[in-house]
């Protein structure tokens, strides 16, 4: 699946369908896109519906939560899940996740940086598959709006989280402090 416009066009409306007050015309719209997140393209589809500006703005937060839940619970193989993102899209997954986490309204920022977090757990800096992360975040926190910095400092937050609570079991307990 292609991130073409016609494809935008029906992710759209599919995401639309799903917040109609027919129960019917919902569960064919999930449908639809259950059906649709196992193609090729699809994570990478809705990651810019959800960056897209000309998207009506409940539209985008249904994008990000399926996003959210389509990284938290697909990224990584697992014997629980029927399938995991594609190979071929994860490394275009993760060159637009953080622009489109320092560029989204602040209310679709904390279900990309979930699945930021998600993706930085699974391949940063493990093997270095994601050697361009840092160099974006440095860049980023060189911009002159302060939204964009405050954008990058979550983004920052969010992929180094798992290191606050690793570097915790490493000290010894007197100075671990209270559990989080």
């Amino acid at each position: 699946m292609d991130p073409s416009p016609e494809n935008l066009q029906h992710l759209t409306n599919f995401l639309g369908q799903t917040l109609a007050p027919d129960a019917a015309t919902r569960k064919q719209a999930e449908e639809q896109l259950a059906g649709a997140k196992v193609q090729q393209g699809y994570p990478l589809l809705l990651l810019r519906l959800v960056s897209s500006a000309a998207v009506p703005d409940q539209i985008r937060l249904q994008g990000a939560i399926q996003f959210k839940n389509l990284v938290v619970s697909h990224w990584v193989v697992s014997e629980v899940h029927d399938f995991h993102v594609n190979e071929a899209d994860k490394p275009a997954v993760k060159a637009e996740i953080v622009e489109a986490m320092l560029a989204v309204p602040d209310k679709l920022q904390p279900f990309l940086s979930q699945a930021l977090s998600c993706i930085s757990k699974a391949d940063f800096p493990l093997d270095m598959k994601w050697p361009e992360l840092v160099p974006k975040l440095m860049q980023s926190l060189s911009s002159p709006d302060p939204a964009v910095i405050i954008a990058t400092l979550k983004t920052t937050h969010a992929i180094v989280s798992k290191y606050v609570t690793a570097s915790r079991s490493l000290l010894p307990p007197h100075l671990q402090g209270p559990p989080r």
